[in-house]
């Protein structure tokens, strides 16, 4: 079952948060795309006019030119891993904290907003668009949290 002290916490497996990203990644143009269509059938594009397979073909192109930066930001907080709280802070680096937390931050933030956009827009019509920017968004703070959590490497 899962409890509301689970979802403050990074998950307890380095592997568990591998796949998690690589799932949340590679489904991205899958959901845009299933996204982009129920936004056709619903008329809320001109039948004349551009097709969806341009932002749809471009979003798979992004997802793949940016795999290795995003997988380079999974691998470098997962490298000395361990369970924290979301809320992490690394009171010996501070400077380390406020950075990732303004990179990383700045990344859920435009997920959020752009979320909340979409519901302020269509309602809860896109429920799975909906769910993937919160797995996003909570994979992002995990990955905040795993850095900024990191000890010194001469520690």
């Amino acid at each position: 079952m899962l409890t509301l002290a689970m979802l403050i916490r990074t998950p307890r497996s380095r592997v568990l948060i591998w796949i998690f990203a690589i799932v949340a990644w590679f489904t991205m143009p899958i959901v845009y795309a299933l996204y982009m269509d129920g936004e056709l059938k619903a008329g809320k594009f001109p039948v004349d006019a551009d097709s969806i397979g341009i932002p749809v073909g471009l979003t798979a192109i992004a997802t793949l030119i940016l795999a290795p930066l995003f997988f380079g930001v999974v691998w470098l907080a997962l490298r000395d891993y361990r369970p924290v709280t979301l809320f992490a802070w690394n009171k010996a680096r501070p400077i380390w904290s406020i950075v990732w937390t303004l990179v990383i931050g700045a990344a859920a933030f435009d997920l959020l907003r752009s979320g909340t956009y979409l519901i302020l827009e269509s309602g809860l019509e896109h429920p799975l668009f909906i769910l993937h920017k919160l797995v996003q968004i909570y994979l992002f703070l995990v990955l905040r949290a795993a850095i900024v959590s990191r000890k010194k490497a001469a520690d």
